[in-house]
């Protein structure tokens, strides 16, 4: 019997280029203190849910005694302002991709450190929600990235053994993830080099090809 395909992304900087409205809201957040975070800065927190990613900067800007859970709230509020007002679009290529895994007979997973609320909305304006079958927070598991649990949610909900499935990533701390959860990981603009033996993409069309010849579909 053939194994399902399926095929788990991450949200931002793989579908769409959102990285920059989370460190806009990030350093609405941080101005207060008089520190501001650059996208390059921001690569090394990627793919942190959002507590390990405030205690993270926190320790980075030497702000320790700083209490998280505000800062949490505030950035939250800031950033799904931003998801729903400025304008979104995927990364070109992205809804073919989509569409041809589908056609396939793929299961797809978004499995996104983000808020679940912001994961719906960033979806939903971008036209993308009908084609996943499931969508995992960061939220909903007890650890972030580079734990699998996301992951391994993600392949639950799926119906899919992990060693199934393919997860596309852009983070370091995604890719590692993927890689705990016993997944193949390809990496998708990664802002800096992947661990080795992990493919890299630079285009939808390019892994489209990749991801339909690897999956025998």
């Amino acid at each position: 019997m053939r194994h399902p395909c399926c095929v788990i992304f991450d949200l931002d900087g793989v579908l769409l280029d959102s990285e920059p409205l989370h460190v806009e809201a990030t350093n609405q957040v941080l101005q207060r203190f008089g520190k501001h975070l650059t996208v390059q800065e921001n690569a090394q927190f990627m793919g942190l849910a959002d507590p390990e990613y405030w205690a993270a900067l926190l320790r980075y800007f030497g702000l320790e005694g700083v209490a998280v859970e505000p800062l949490l709230r505030e950035k939250a509020r800031v950033y799904s302002n931003l998801v729903k007002t400025r304008p979104l679009k995927p990364f070109p290529g992205i809804p073919e991709l989509l569409k041809a895994l589908c056609h396939a007979g793929c299961r797809l997973a978004v499995a996104s450190s983000s808020r679940l609320e912001d994961i719906e909305t960033v979806l939903r304006r971008l036209g993308l929600r009908d084609f996943f079958d499931a969508v995992v927070s960061g939220e909903e598991v007890p650890r972030s990235k580079p734990d699998p649990a996301i992951f391994l949610e993600a392949a639950r909900r799926l119906g899919c053994n992990p060693e199934n499935c393919v997860a596309i990533e852009d983070s370091l701390n995604g890719l590692r993830a993927a890689r705990a959860a016993g997944m193949r990981a390809v990496a998708f603009n990664p802002p800096v080099a992947p661990p080795a033996g992990i493919p890299v993409f630079r285009n939808a069309a390019e892994l489209q090809g990749y991801l339909l010849k690897t999956l025998k579909v």
